[in-house]
């Protein structure tokens, strides 16, 4: 073998051998920032999720005083303007909304269910405001009100059980 050949082998194994680790850093660092990201989103998704939930019902649950007759209206109603939860709620909603449509389609089913149980919290609601504005019996929504504001409770324990389920492999 002449040296040329020695010199140019030696050459390509060097720039090949580099380039090759080069390559091999950059993929696990890019996987390393992916696995990252999708974990912050996910902490996200929870925290956002939590709080969706806390507003909502604490702002709810004090008309089921009202229903039973513990609470005037007029708390209540303070109360739920005071937090501002049909703005806040909603904002929160759509955060959750993003996360799981730009990063967690799998989560899609729990957040549908997540929305149709607070639809029918909400419904409920909204049937005692207008029984309650015309003078009509409040006491008959006590019972479906607080089933459906322990449904809700329960499909957002779903969405961040399932959620906590995702982050799990992540966090090794």
């Amino acid at each position: 073998m002449d040296i040329s050949t020695v010199i140019a082998t030696g050459l390509v194994t060097i720039i090949g051998s580099g380039l090759g680790s080069a390559l091999m850093n950059y993929l696990l660092a890019e996987r390393k920032a992916k696995r990252e990201l999708k974990r912050t989103k996910l902490e996200e998704l929870f925290l956002s999720t939590r709080d969706y939930g806390d507003i909502h019902r604490a702002a709810l649950v004090r008309f089921h005083g009202v229903m039973e007759g513990k609470l005037p209206f007029q708390e209540a109603e303070a109360n739920y303007d005071k937090v501002g939860a049909e703005r806040s709620e909603t904002k929160m909603r759509w955060r959750i909304q993003m996360l799981i449509d730009f990063y967690f389609s799998e989560l899609r089913p729990e957040l549908d269910n997540l929305i149709t149980a607070r639809r029918s919290a909400f419904n409920i609601f909204l049937d005692f405001r207008k029984a309650h504005s015309t003078g009509q019996p409040i006491a008959v929504f006590a019972a479906p009100f607080w089933d459906a504001l322990q449904h809700l409770a329960d499909q957002e324990t779903a969405l961040c059980s399932k959620a906590a389920g995702l982050a799990k492999p992540l966090l090794k």
